[in-house]
């Protein structure tokens, strides 16, 4: 599935900001801002007598901009979970990211965010490994999400719950190192 978000790539984008591959010793730490809009699916249950929990994932492009303006593409899944208060709307969510750009290279990042149903949600992005030409990059940023339900669908015979949803994410400050 990811594929079908698959852009320029990420080492475009890091090296465009980095100025070119990193020796070790010249390893140095840069600040870009990045943005995705996604969709979502998933499910929800009912987990307690308030209690709601969405299980599912997004997925999109994210587009780095560098110092210069330059926006660069590359894939964006991430699969999580949102525990949901039903009287309040207050929800807390986390889950990992898997950003693959065109040679099939990974970087790899968690992430967690609390806030309110159709409100946004705050929290960290936290950049934890790579594959590849991105073996031992190191990051993080704050996020702020946003979403907008485009579709929620119950099956009265079983009770389930589907939602399928778009949004935007953004990295505002997304400080990373690329050895």
């Amino acid at each position: 599935m990811y594929r079908l978000f698959m852009g320029i790539g990420l080492a475009a984008a890091i090296f465009t900001v980095a100025g070119g591959p990193q020796t070790a010793d010249a390893a140095e730490k840069k600040t870009v801002e990045a943005t995705s809009p996604w969709i979502s699916q998933g499910r929800y249950f009912r987990t307690g007598e308030n209690e709601g929990l969405f299980i599912g994932f997004f997925a999109g492009n994210l587009f780095v901009k560098s110092a210069e303006g330059k926006l660069d593409t590359v894939a964006l899944v991430c699969p999580g979970d949102f525990v949901i208060d039903l009287e309040t709307g207050a929800q807390k969510g986390e889950g990992k990211c898997i950003i693959t750009d065109r040679d099939e290279d990974n970087v790899f990042a968690n992430w967690t965010c609390s806030g309110k149903s159709f409100q946004g949600c705050q929290g960290d992005f936290k950049l934890t490994a790579g594959t590849g030409k991105f073996q031992g990059i190191e990051g993080s940023s704050p996020l702020n999400a946003r979403t907008a339900f485009s579709e929620i669908t119950v099956y009265l015979d079983s009770g389930k719950v589907t939602e399928s949803s778009v949004g935007l994410l953004n990295l505002p400050k997304l400080t990373f190192t690329l050895p």
